[in-house]
């Protein structure tokens, strides 16, 4: 689990990341 809690925020950051890009573009 040690190995898997980073990855699972890194996904998440990157999930953020990615909406906020697609939010800008929709402006």
């Amino acid at each position: 689990l040690g190995a898997v809690t980073p990855l699972g925020g890194l996904g998440m950051i990157l999930g953020w990341m990615w909406l906020a890009v697609v939010y800008l573009r929709g402006r």
